[in-house]
């Protein structure tokens, strides 16, 4: 009963499943009215209630429409809420500038280390990763050798 009610809503409606919470509802005092009439309680002529329930979801499908938020108006926020904060490259002379977006220079002079992902690698173990040739000694020699050489005993190599 009251899935049929609320399936007849749709197309009294003509509503999209966006509206199925609304349809949902609608659908469910209907089939309560309905209900109360049947069995005897109350006879509540539905139709004017339902008119009053299109006047709110004509109303609620406006108000939907008036506050959608685009792709367009979350950035425009983000940027309007955020400015002055954004890093900002720009080429120079040295090879590129950094600033804030108010204008204040970032200084990118390294006080770490510049050093790849290879080279630290191999400088925290041992291991020379662009030394390795093809998929075979990636996989495993490379690493029985290393083991072996280091002292590894014929025991562990078989578990390697």
């Amino acid at each position: 009963m009251v899935g049929e009610a609320v399936a007849g809503m749709y197309t009294e409606f003509k509503a999209t499943n966006d509206e199925r919470f609304w349809m949902a509802g609608v659908g469910c005092s209907i089939c309560a009215l309905k209900a109360f009439k049947e069995l005897g309680v109350v006879d509540i002529p539905y139709r004017p209630i339902l008119n009053s329930y299109k006047k709110a979801v004509d109303y609620m499908r406006a108000s939907m429409k008036s506050s959608v938020r685009t792709a367009v108006d979350v950035l425009n926020s983000y940027t309007r809420d955020n400015y002055g904060s954004f890093v900002v490259i720009k080429p120079s002379k040295g090879g590129l500038m950094a600033e804030l977006g108010s204008g204040k220079d970032i200084d990118l002079t390294p006080s770490w280390k510049r050093i790849t992902m290879a080279d630290a690698v191999k400088e925290v173990t041992g291991a020379d990763f662009m030394a390795i040739e093809g998929d075979a000694e990636a996989a495993g020699g490379h690493r029985i050798q290393q083991r072996m050489a280091g002292g590894a005993d014929e025991d562990e190599h078989r578990r390697l």
